[in-house]
């Protein structure tokens, strides 16, 4: 195992090492202070949530939920989740830190389910962004099978692989200045019960790390638990979330068949 990591900022990283390596991670001195260097434009929670000098950010939507549907990719049919209040915020923030100038290259959308990454890559193309986002899901489709039955997905490293993400943009890293994570279930569905899931999607940021949850609980995941508490927490209201919100339930409408 490799002991000193050059990956990204110490707040992030200390967290991971805590989490998942027994505290024994260290940090090189190149990247402890790794921080994105940008104007803000944006105001209220928009403002706290890309604060550079506050490395990990937790945004708490207070009435998204998640619902299963189906999503096809070539013969294949199969059930995800997708979460509309999560999907707005996730773009909310794409969207202002687009205007604050971060490039859409030094950031990715990674989400837990493939609806939900369809449903944020959609509905950005609805809004016309001059700039798609990389968007990478966790677990791919369930294929002919129903929400509720057990499988074995595919191994972390090679299901989110950053520079295959469909996407206009070319970048070659696999990790990214600006991480934006989607958890997308409003409950401790078993899908976050592999930790190693939240390792690998947590490690891609090197500088900002902000997590938009509409869980209601944690108990059954001490690692989400944790980061919560040392985390910015930011609470937001679906009154937020508008117009973007009304634009994602159309996308959802018209993409996930139930």
């Amino acid at each position: 195992m490799l002991t000193i990591q050059r990956r990204g900022n110490r707040t992030i990283f200390e967290a991971i090492s805590k989490l998942f390596y027994q505290g024994a991670l260290k940090h090189h001195e190149t990247v402890i202070n790794s921080r994105l260097s940008f104007d803000i434009k944006a105001e209220g929670w928009l403002k706290e949530a890309l604060d550079s000098t506050k490395p990990l950010t937790w945004v708490q939507t207070d009435k998204g939920f998640m619902e299963w549907c189906k999503i096809k990719k070539g013969r294949i049919e199969g059930a995800s989740g997708a979460n509309t209040a999560e999907a707005a915020a996730a773009i909310k923030v794409y969207d202002a830190a687009l205007l604050s100038g971060i490039p859409s290259s030094n950031m990715a959308i990674i989400t837990t389910y493939r609806a939900q990454a369809n449903l944020v890559r959609e509905t950005i193309k609805e809004l016309k962004k001059s700039e798609e986002p990389i968007v990478a899901s966790l677990y791919h489709h369930r294929r002919g099978q129903e929400p509720n039955e057990d499988y074995e997905p595919e191994e972390p490293e090679d299901l989110l692989d950053l520079r295959l993400a469909e996407t206009v943009d070319s970048y070659q890293g696999r990790e990214k200045e600006l991480i934006i994570y989607s958890v997308t279930t409003h409950y401790e569905h078993k899908a976050l019960l592999d930790y190693r899931r939240t390792n690998v999607a947590f490690t891609r940021a090197r500088s900002k790390l902000i997590i938009i949850s509409s869980l209601q609980s944690t108990v059954k995941l001490p690692w989400l638990k944790y980061l919560k508490q040392i985390a910015r927490p930011i609470v937001i209201k679906e009154d937020v979330l508008q117009p973007e919100l009304d634009i994602v339930a159309k996308t959802h409408a018209r993409i996930c068949r139930r």
